[in-house]
């Protein structure tokens, strides 16, 4: 996991770990100022798991073989095969 995430994708890596950090101080905030409901848990729930996503995700102008994919039609008919199972 950690290879996906410093694949070279620098741009949309940090815009998850951002994106992570302002969910978890607006969760800080909240506690402190003791304000935290169900909507500061949902919004800071669902702001980690885009941060998450973005952080796995790989900027526009890489292509897979720049981040390790193997395009080979060998590589695709055995991820293929894969899907099927």
């Amino acid at each position: 996991m950690l290879k996906a995430i410093t694949a070279g994708s620098w741009k949309t890596t940090s815009a998850g770990i951002l994106t992570i950090i302002g969910a978890l101080s607006n969760l800080g905030f909240a506690i402190k100022n003791r304000a935290v409901d169900q909507t500061t848990i949902t919004v800071t729930a669902t702001a980690v798991l885009t941060g998450i996503g973005l952080m796995l995700a790989r900027d526009n102008n890489k292509t897979s073989a720049d981040v390790g994919i193997d395009t080979s039609p060998v590589a695709q008919a055995i991820r293929d095969a894969k899907k099927v199972s």
